[in-house]
């Protein structure tokens, strides 16, 4: 009835844009592979399809920081679309184009290579020429507004506020005033002031991006959090810090089933670390940012509960990490992870460290530790055990 596999493929299609949607990409990925999977065996399937499938794919694994594989995903849906005709054919290709630059923009970034930064920003000018010729499209629009976005973030890194500026203040002209792609370009703008201190303008400007995504996303949505975390983790650096965790909560609230009472603390404990069903980027983030807030709440008023909040997000995150892992034994993306969720680590130490006590024998602090220890196995990790705190609670004599 289906010798080709076009209608199974048809599900999974649906059962892959469904899990896109949701922001769980490793769900996502399984699902449009099984259709290139059913191609290289029976080969029924359209060019136009293809590309759209492998597109996914490489947005998929580039939401996962596995770099390289959404490059050459997007690659090989460069290749269907030669096969694919029609107008759009132009705006099409600039966009993958913009992904491609995504992927080195991203990997530089995290490897701190200027030069391949310096790469991103060629092919994003490239694709911006070619949607510039579509401007009066309203097609392109959203595109033109990712293109100006894209090139504002490389000159941010760069340190160029002025080019960052002119690019950003053009990307608007593009859009409606309530389109959901200017929920992004006020989260960019955001950012450019925040790295310029200039703290007052940004949480405005991440206020505006939270009230358009707010009306652009029914329900729950991960786009929905990204940013309110920006906002909290500005507010952090301000020392506002009840307001931090507000804000911050209301991402987590998207991300997590069931994170509807702000106040409750053992809803974190509760999230099954092998069933995320989210964004693990952006739901290690959240957990980050809120295990550093109770930890700064515990350091100004000396709260026990704020630093047993603060040892409950960091292990957590530290669990979904480990299964994240697990799931993805690819040494990119443990590469990846790993190196993204550093500081998480080091922020995870000072909690821990501040657990230690000289009269105390919850082995559960221990564990803290330990767990740090077989997660993340740097020189700085190593040698965490020299603090005296934690010498003292593991009996070690002093010299």
């Amino acid at each position: 009835l289906d010798p080709v596999m076009i209608y199974r493929s048809e599900i999974n299609y649906i059962r892959g844009m469904h899990f896109h949607e949701l922001g769980d990409f490793s769900r996502a990925i399984l699902s449009f592979e099984g259709i290139v999977e059913n191609e290289r065996k029976y080969h029924g399937l359209k060019p136009s399809y293809l590309y759209a499938v492998h597109s996914f794919i490489g947005h998929s694994y580039l939401q996962l920081m596995m770099y390289d594989k959404g490059y050459l995903n997007y690659e090989q849906s460069s290749l269907y679309l030669q096969s694919v005709s029609g107008q759009q054919r132009g705006y099409q290709h600039a966009m993958l184009e913009l992904l491609k630059g995504q992927c080195k923009e991203y990997k530089a970034k995290q490897q701190d290579d200027r030069k391949l930064m310096l790469e991103a920003l060629t092919i994003y000018k490239n694709a911006l020429i070619t949607l510039l010729k579509g401007k009066d499209e309203i097609s392109y629009r959203g595109a033109l507004t990712s293109a100006y976005g894209r090139i504002a973030a490389v000159y941010t890194e760069l340190g160029k506020f002025d080019s960052a500026s002119y690019a950003l203040n053009a990307s608007p002209k593009y859009h409606e005033k309530n389109h959901p792609s200017r929920s992004e370009t006020y989260s960019d703008m955001g950012d450019l002031y925040a790295k310029q201190e200039r703290s007052s303008q940004a949480l405005l400007l991440y206020d505006k991006s939270i009230a358009i995504s707010e009306y652009s996303y029914e329900g729950r949505h991960f786009r929905k959090c990204i940013p309110l975390f920006k906002k909290a983790a500005l507010l952090l650096a301000i020392d506002r810090y009840e307001d931090a965790l507000y804000t911050c909560q209301l991402g987590l609230m998207q991300l997590i089933p069931g994170f509807d009472n702000l106040t409750d603390s053992t809803t974190i404990s509760s999230l099954k670390s092998n069933d995320v069903q989210c964004d693990i980027k952006l739901l290690l983030e959240g957990l980050s940012l809120k295990g550093k807030i109770h930890f700064l709440q515990h350091s100004r008023d000396r709260s026990a509960g704020e630093l047993l909040n603060s040892l409950a997000c960091y292990a957590k995150a530290i669990d979904i990490i480990r299964d994240a892992q697990k799931r993805y034994p690819e040494a990119e993306y443990k590469q990846n992870l790993a190196a993204k969720e550093q500081s998480l680590y080091e922020d995870a130490l000072h909690p821990t460290f501040a657990s230690f006590h000289e009269t105390t024998s919850d082995t559960s602090r221990a564990g803290m530790l330990f767990r740090l220890f077989e997660s993340n196995k740097s020189n700085m990790l190593k040698g965490a055990t020299r603090d005296a705190r934690v010498n003292r609670f593991m009996g070690v004599p002093s010299v």
